[in-house]
């Protein structure tokens, strides 16, 4: 995937999967500005190594089955949504914070 085809994808995924620049944040793990920059088309990504791991977690948001998000969510119930939603169909555990007692 070049990093036109990437941004193409990008926007694309965001529009049918009802997500924002901040919930594109969470899900590729970068800043916001620069997935801003990416959705218009500004900017692109050069790092080799970063548009593996942002082309990986494109094709598993182009998999999920749990977005669009529901409307009704608060804005951290939605984060952590969409958290819970990478988590899931990146088969990884979501991180405790607190120790187990």
């Amino acid at each position: 995937m070049t990093p036109a085809e990437f941004g193409a994808r990008l926007r694309t995924l965001a529009q049918e999967k009802g997500l924002t620049a901040s919930d594109l944040t969470l899900w590729l793990g970068r800043p916001r500005p620069t997935i801003r920059t990416w959705l218009n088309g500004s900017r692109t990504i050069r790092d080799s190594t970063i548009m593996r791991e942002c082309a990986r977690r494109l094709e598993l948001l182009a998999k999920c089955s749990k977005l669009p998000p529901p409307h009704d969510l608060s804005q951290r119930a939605r984060r952590a949504y969409i958290d819970r939603a990478y988590h899931d169909a990146d088969n990884k555990p979501i991180p405790c914070r607190y120790p187990t007692l």
